[in-house]
């Protein structure tokens, strides 16, 4: 394996969108539909992607011996990437992106802190049929609620009910993928067909109510392309679990590829909420980041 692609393999490259996807999501749902400027913007993008991907080096650092028996061709049981090299990418990237998220604000840099010790939890401790879930939706909703911190402490008024509904439905979605992924790595044994439809119809209401979310009479009109984004990515999550009854691990990987892909729906719903031109030009950016992420899987799978 070419260095270049061990490297990228190890972070899941072809997720880089969803990561930056949080950031931009996040900072409109705290800063009322307006960024705080190039510098801060940059900074609270670069702190998400950064601790996002070191924490996903670190994930393969921790499942080093488990990789090794089932799936031999990750970068570290493959020889392409050491054991030391992973694990010192995945410390220096994760301390960069909370040091990122600090210059930005303090608070923000605390938050992220907290957000990466959660990652560090479900890597080293939180493994189990619930609490790996839990965790990492907690990660990813904290994620997206970096930016409201941010927006609060730099004298805006962020509405904390939408940004905690946002965080509730993105959370929500982490946590049944997740236990779609359990499946996937074989964590769970017991690979029911009842229960992945179970996942991805769950999901896929999820996604259903992050368009649909209530935003009062007078924006009804502009809610039709959330709603429209909201459940084109759903009827893709329904089909699946109808097509057959026949989940082979190789099928449940696609599915959570699918099931990733569709985080950036999520924030690019989000941002088109803000109803603001800066929120219409950046859920259309985040669009544009889903092709980029399904070409960049053939070389650095997302899971």
């Amino acid at each position: 394996m070419k260095p270049v692609l061990a490297w990228g393999r190890l972070v899941r490259l072809s997720l880089a969108p969803s990561a930056v996807g949080d950031a931009f999501a996040g900072m409109l749902l705290g800063c009322g539909g307006v960024f705080p400027g190039f510098a801060d913007t940059a900074l609270l993008v670069a702190g998400s992607s950064f601790v996002y991907h070191g924490n996903l080096a670190l994930n393969d650092w921790c499942d080093r011996e488990h990789d090794a028996a089932t799936r031999p061709d990750r970068p570290i049981p493959s020889g392409a990437v050491s054991e030391s090299a992973a694990l010192a990418l995945a410390t220096a990237l994760t301390l960069l992106g909370v040091l990122c998220a600090a210059l930005a604000a303090p608070w923000a840099g605390a938050w992220m802190a907290g957000v990466a010790l959660l990652a560090g939890l479900y890597n080293r401790r939180g493994r189990g049929p619930h609490a790996g879930p839990l965790l990492l939706a907690l990660c990813r909703a904290g994620n997206l609620t970096t930016g409201t911190l941010y927006a609060f402490v730099a004298g805006y008024e962020p509405s904390f009910v939408h940004s905690g509904l946002a965080a509730l439905l993105y959370g929500g979605y982490v946590y049944q993928v997740s236990r779609l992924g359990r499946l996937e790595d074989g964590e769970d044994e017991d690979v029911d067909p009842q229960r992945i439809g179970g996942f991805l119809f769950s999901a896929a209401a999820l996604l259903l109510a992050a368009g649909f979310a209530p935003r009062g009479a007078a924006d009804q009109v502009a809610q039709f392309p959330a709603v429209l984004l909201a459940s084109g990515g759903a009827v893709a999550l329904i089909r699946e679990p109808l097509r057959s009854a026949d989940w082979s691990a190789a099928r449940v990987g696609r599915c959570m590829g699918l099931c990733l892909r569709r985080l950036l729906l999520f924030t690019a719903i989000f941002a088109w909420n803000t109803s603001t031109v800066a929120g219409a030009w950046t859920a259309g950016a985040l669009l544009l980041g889903y092709p980029l992420a399904w070409s960049l899987r053939r070389w650095f799978p997302p899971s």
